[in-house]
């Protein structure tokens, strides 16, 4: 009899160490992503607020490098993103070749659909939802297009062109919502991979990208057909498209502006998700403003609500509504053994099966991550540029969004010989008022290597007390010597003062990695591109003065403000 208890007991504890090993992996599993979420909240809030250059360095920070994780590709695309808006399209290269990759992983089904999630080398790799792979395809045709690159620019954006799976309305003539597609399902198994009709994508971005890449291209027709297509779906785009088709167009902006939608939990214990917009779509076109005096209304080419409001758009992989029906079942089923057994081993299995149920249900809601940097709207800008530097100021009153390009620069006309391409192309977020903003001023405070502009104090290097940031070269340490600085300094003393600081000169230098400009506190002197949000915000915008890290960069600071004390003093009989 002690040995049947004992045998008892024992298998008890069995039982409930199993049970309690469940409960565990379950809660885990739930609370992974929750770290994963707090962790990028940071480079999210700085995005928002406008700081582009402190976003992408910590968004590369946290970003995952576990490709099971349905973050992995979620957190390159911002990445990809807050680089571009930065100015930075040199510096996440990498970031969107592996973007391209990512969601090139088996391509297309045979109807030339797009699937959310695949399977690779055993790998189950989140690709995201239809909608968003199409941005992703889009920015990558962007980082690339930057960078002149325009043959891959034209591929990424093709890429962003695929059929849509079309479900048709329900029976009040409404478009079909998650819970139409849910029901279809319970009536047919079948219904998500037969019943839908593939149809054409209406992603004008897709089209206008693909149009400008074959301009560069010198593709004509190949720039015409996607213009139609564009135009077909979005008839204002028409006076967009005769300006890229004027061969006067040089310079070609993409902007984006206002929040894009957010993911959200509704139907049975929140198994479904919709997106809800963030901010209010209207059709309200941006003002933009030339120095040299041309003024322009461009319309609105892109609504992310409207992409993320159309089940077309939306993925179909979910299938956490089955878990959480799953999971009622089981919490149903314990209680009942756990209330009619007649042993209390029985009943502690039902309790434990019904605790385990409960605790799936409570992780069945869908997960809604989604990429908060999306754009609610997206605006494409030709502009005709006159030759060397232009200020350009963009403006959406009814958002309260706006900034002023400084130093915005066509390519030479040299360049355009060479290359036989007309376009640059630039991507500019415009801040949020609500955040850090725009500059209030358009002069530069800072030279460097991008916009020209030589402000007071800009005979030293930054590092040194000045306000220039210009890699060092032969021509520009004349400059600090001609000002009756750094006589005895080399050009290879110059630059081991830099490197000894830890801060890197050249973009190859990088080797892939994201570093902060010495003007945001970092250690990196490699400029962003001219006429981005990037170089408006560190070159016309004050910032603290440089804290040496080296003992020779302190001391080197303290002997220079002693000379420049001394010149300045009214009894050596020289002014300021």
């Amino acid at each position: 009899m002690a040995r049947t208890r004992t045998q008892h007991a024992s298998t008890t504890t069995r039982i409930v160490r199993a049970v309690a090993v469940m409960c565990v992996a379950v809660s885990l599993s739930a609370c992974a992503s929750n770290r994963s979420s707090r962790s990028t909240m940071r480079g999210l809030s700085l995005f928002e607020d406008g700081r582009y250059g402190p976003a992408r360095i910590e968004l590369a920070r946290t970003m995952s490098d576990d490709r099971r994780n349905r973050s992995y590709v979620l957190d390159r695309l911002r990445l990809l993103m807050a680089g571009l808006a930065d100015g930075r399209p040199r510096e996440v290269e990498n970031i969107a070749n592996e973007l391209y990759d990512l969601l090139r992983v088996q391509g297309l089904n045979a109807d030339r659909t797009t699937a959310s999630v695949v399977f690779n080398e055993g790998v189950k790799i989140w690709k995201g939802e239809p909608f968003e792979q199409a941005q992703a395809y889009a920015y990558i045709a962007i980082q690339k297009a930057m960078l002149d690159d325009w043959g891959n620019a034209r591929a990424s954006a093709s890429q962003s062109l695929f059929l849509l799976k079309d479900f048709g309305d329900n029976e009040k003539g409404d478009r079909k919502d998650g819970l139409d597609l849910v029901r279809d399902l319970n009536e047919n198994d079948a219904a998500l991979d037969t019943g839908y009709q593939p149809i054409e994508t209406n992603f004008t971005l897709g089209y206008m990208l693909t149009g400008i890449s074959a301009i560069a291209l010198n593709r004509p027709d190949e720039a015409r057909d996607n213009f139609a297509k564009a135009a077909r779906f979005n008839p204002a785009l028409q006076s967009v498209v005769d300006q890229l088709n004027d061969v006067r167009t040089n310079m070609v902006l993409v902007i984006d502006a206002g929040r894009g939608p957010a993911k959200r939990n509704f139907g049975p214990d929140g198994a479904l998700a919709r997106f809800v917009a963030r901010t209010s779509s209207d059709n309200y076109p941006i003002g933009v403003q030339v120095s040299a005096g041309t003024a322009m209304q461009v319309p609105v080419a892109m609504d992310s609500n409207m992409l993320a409001a159309d089940h077309t758009w939306n993925n179909l992989e979910d299938v956490r509504v089955a878990k959480s029906t799953i999971g009622q079942l089981m919490q149903t089923g314990g209680f009942i053994v756990a209330t009619q057994a007649k042993d209390d081993e029985a009943r502690l299995v039902g309790l434990g099966v019904a605790i385990l149920g409960s605790m799936m249900r409570a992780s069945a809601s869908a997960d809604t991550r989604y990429n908060e940097l999306a754009p609610q709207r997206t605006y494409i800008v030709p502009l005709q540029l006159p030759q060397g530097n232009v200020d350009v100021t963009l403006s959406l009153p009814n958002l309260r969004e706006s900034i002023t390009l400084v130093g915005l620069q066509a390519h030479a006309e040299k360049h355009t010989q060479i290359t036989g391409s007309r376009l640059s192309l630039r991507y500019i977020r415009l801040p949020d008022d609500r955040g850090y903003g725009a500059p209030s001023t358009t002069a530069v405070r800072y030279r460097n290597d991008v916009i020209d502009g030589a402000p007071d104090g800009s005979e030293l290097p930054y590092i040194l007390g000045g306000r220039d940031v210009r890699v060092p070269t032969l021509d520009v340490l004349r400059d600090y010597q001609a000002a009756g600085f750094l006589h005895d300094f080399s050009l290879v003393d110059l630059e081991n003062l830099y490197r000894d600081e830890g801060i890197t000169l050249r973009i190859d230098d990088l080797a892939g990695m994201q570093k902060a400009h010495i003007l945001e506190g970092g250690d990196s002197l490699v400029p962003p591109l001219n006429g981005t949000a990037g170089a408006v915000y560190l070159f016309c915008t004050d910032h603290p003065p440089y804290k040496g890290r080296t003992s020779r960069v302190r001391d080197l600071q303290r002997q220079i403000a002693d000379q420049r004390a001394a010149f300045e003093s009214p009894h050596n009989g020289r002014t300021p």
